[in-house]
């Protein structure tokens, strides 16, 4: 028999829950309020870490981001995990290999693991959420948004940042991340 879940109640817009939601396990999952996020910001976006590697077992990381005018990472891959993109906000073009696609809002990409991706939001600038699974790559954001605070994240650091997740760039030589 399932454990009926509390009756949590939330208010629409950026005011988010009434109350402030601990990150609580509970027989039937998590809650986590929106003020426990781990917040990232670089150069080319804003992003908040929802679930990490810890909270789902490894299972999968899920992050939601806000990506400026024309921004978006550089061409790289993941060695070990795929990667799930749902456009929530704006226009996206992804590039995952040799094919581009144009994306709205609704639109869900997957990336499988190995595959060069790149995506880039459009003239408005675009929010998304992305799930890496299984997890792993989410500290990566973290730890590049300490690097950039201190202001150390340039290209020197950026290749053992991306080695360090699993990830590679397809050119290291040159970057629009910074």
């Amino acid at each position: 028999m399932m454990s009926e879940a509390p009756d949590v109640t939330t208010t629409a817009g950026s005011a988010g829950p009434t109350t402030a939601l601990p990150r609580t396990p509970f027989p039937w999952g998590l809650v986590r309020g929106s003020t426990e996020y781990a917040r990232f910001r670089l150069p080319f976006l804003d992003g908040a870490l929802l679930l990490s590697g810890q909270d789902t077992d490894d299972a999968f990381a899920l992050l939601e981001m806000r990506l400026g005018p024309e921004q978006g990472p550089d061409p790289h891959l993941h060695r070990d995990e795929d990667e799930y993109f749902h456009v929530v906000e704006g226009s996206y073009r992804f590039r995952i290999g040799d094919t581009t696609l144009d994306c709205g809002p609704g639109d869900v990409v997957k990336v499988g693991r190995g595959v060069p991706h790149q995506l880039t939001a459009g003239p408005a600038g675009g929010r998304h959420l992305t799930m890496f699974v299984p997890a792993g790559p989410e500290g990566w954001f973290i730890e590049a948004d300490s690097l950039a605070r201190r202001g150390e994240l340039n290209l020197a650091t950026l290749g053992p940042l991306f080695e360090r997740y699993g990830m590679s760039q397809v050119d290291s030589t040159t970057t629009r991340m910074i």
